[in-house]
This record gives C-alpha cells, structure tokens and sequence, in this order.
C-alpha cells in the first residue's frame, strides 16, 4: 500500500527507477479513506478492525486530512482525485490501482491522469502532506507466534 495514507520505501523505488520496473500502489486511496467521504465505519464493514478507521482514530484522521480535503476543494477536485495526482506526481515509477464500485468514481479516478500540479500548488500539497499524519496501523498486528 502506498498513498497519502501510507509511504514507500525510498530505496524501493530508487531500485524501481534504477532497473526501470513499476510499483503498483494498492489501496492508495487508504481503504476509501482519503476520498475525505468516510465520516464513519459500520460495525459489520471490514474497515471497523482497521487501527486506522477504528473509534476515536477516524474522527483524528479526518481533522488532521482536513487541510488536503481543503485544497482538493478549492482546486475544483475531489479528494480521491487530488490523492491519486499527487501519487502519480510523486514518482514516475508508481502506478495506482484504485478499487471501486461505482461508475463515477472509476471515472473521477481516471481523471487524476489529467491532474497538472504547477510548483505552487505541488509546493502547498507537499506541506499538506507531510503535515499529515495518521494515527492507528494502517492494518491489524500479526497475531504472536506467527511463524510466517
């Protein structure tokens, strides 16, 4: 998993780049988190048993993404799109592969492709998101004792 949400490995993509392979970013939206739409968690959803979008840890993670869901607001972009651009942006050897279930979304992720980041605003997304950081695991702990 690679977003907004949770980074890469530095040296990982300098071999990526290196030997002119790709890195396919999974779940770069953060499990629908950084569409800035996920104001709670049903218990019987998946996503309940995730550190991250789990009890007081959703409601900190939403104040602390407020400012990046800001700036996709004032750009005329959804949150989801400003996320997956700046992915793309981020390194060239990234490719994202963002799931969903509807229609309009496919296309509004589709369309983060066509998203052009001047210095400036690269500059005011970067401070963003590095400012941003979420609280809880991104996944559950291995259990102890796993030998995998």
């Amino acid at each position: 998993e690679w977003s907004m949400w949770k980074p890469i490995d530095p040296a990982l993509l300098a071999v990526a780049k290196a030997n002119d392979i790709g890195v396919v970013a999974w779940g770069p939206l953060g499990s629908g988190f950084l569409t800035g739409e996920l104001a709670q968690v049903d218990p019987a959803d998946y996503r309940a048993n995730l550190p991250r979008l789990a009890g007081a840890n959703l409601a900190v993670n939403r104040d602390r993404y407020a400012p990046v869901r800001g700036l996709a607001a004032a750009w005329g972009l959804t949150p989801a799109r400003l996320a997956l651009a700046w992915l793309l942006h981020e390194h060239e050897a990234v490719v994202p592969i963002p799931g969903s279930r509807r229609p309009a979304h496919i296309a509004d992720n589709a369309a983060a492709a066509d998203v052009v980041l001047d210095e400036a605003r690269w500059a005011e997304l970067a401070a963003a998101v590095a400012a941003f950081r979420p609280e809880g695991a991104t996944l559950l702990p291995e259990p102890a004792g796993d030998d995998r």
